[in-house]
C-alpha cells in the first residue's frame, strides 16, 4: 500500500484509519524524513566539495604568479618584462658602441687648431 492510495480510500469514506494504516503512514513519513535528511547531507557534502575544489584550483593557479616587491605579477608579464629589459640593454650596448665609434672617428678633430680657436671664442663670450 502506498500513502496516496490509503489517503484516497480514507477520504472517500470507504475505509477508516486503523492502527495498521497509521503504522504504514509512520513508516512512509520516517522514510521521507530520512530521504530529506540524506538529500540535505548530500547537498552539504556537494557544497563542501565545490568549495574545496575551488580552493584547490585557486592554489594550483597561484603557481602562475611570482612575487615582486610585495606585489604579484603573472609569469607571462614577467617574461615580457624580461624581453623588454634585454631589448633595452641590447639597444644601450649598441648605442654605447656607436658613441665610442663616433668618438674614435672624431677624436682627431677635437685636437685641431680650428676646434680650439672656436672653443676659446665661445668661452670668451
Amino acid at each position: 500500500m502506498t500513502a496516496r492510495s490509503i489517503l484516497r480510500r480514507v477520504e472517500s469514506g470507504s475505509e477508516s484509519i486503523t492502527p495498521s494504516k497509521v503504522q504504514v503512514f509512520d513508516k512512509i513519513l520516517r522514510g521521507s524524513n530520512l530521504g530529506i535528511i540524506a538529500a540535505a547531507v548530500y547537498h552539504d557534502d556537494l557544497e563542501r566539495y565545490k568549495t574545496s575544489f575551488d580552493a584547490r584550483t585557486k592554489r594550483k593557479g597561484a603557481k602562475r604568479f611570482i612575487a615582486q616587491r610585495g606585489g604579484v605579477i603573472r609569469v607571462a608579464d614577467a617574461k615580457q618584462l624580461l624581453v623588454a629589459r634585454t631589448e633595452v640593454e641590447r639597444l644601450r650596448v649598441e648605442t654605447r658602441e656607436e658613441r665610442q665609434r663616433l668618438i674614435r672617428q672624431n677624436a682627431n678633430s677635437y685636437t685641431t687648431p680650428e676646434y680650439i680657436e672656436d672653443s676659446d671664442a665661445y668661452l670668451s663670450e
